[in-house]
């Protein structure tokens, strides 16, 4: 089953090549961000450190071409979700 979050075009192009799991990370950074304004939250917190880490090295990725843009993900934000992902 696929589901759309929002109408953002990445998520409908990914779903027409038969991607069926797509999620944002914005919708969830917002989400964690709510949690720790609220609650004090140290573990939403820190994953909302680990987020901003990949933000930064998109800004970085901006002015590159995809080619580049690609090496510096694999290179930076792969270890950073992933850190991320054991975390969570």
């Amino acid at each position: 089953m696929k589901a759309i979050i929002d109408n953002y075009s990445g998520c409908k192009q990914g779903f027409a090549k038969d991607i069926t799991d797509i999620n944002c990370i914005a919708h969830a950074r917002r989400k964690l961000v709510d949690h720790h304004v609220a609650n004090k939250s140290q573990i939403a917190d820190r994953a909302v450190e680990n987020i901003e880490q990949l933000y930064e090295v998109e800004r970085e990725a901006r002015s590159l071409t995809p080619e580049t843009q690609w090496h510096l993900r694999q290179a930076r934000s792969r270890p950073i979700a992933d850190v991320l992902h054991q975390w969570m």
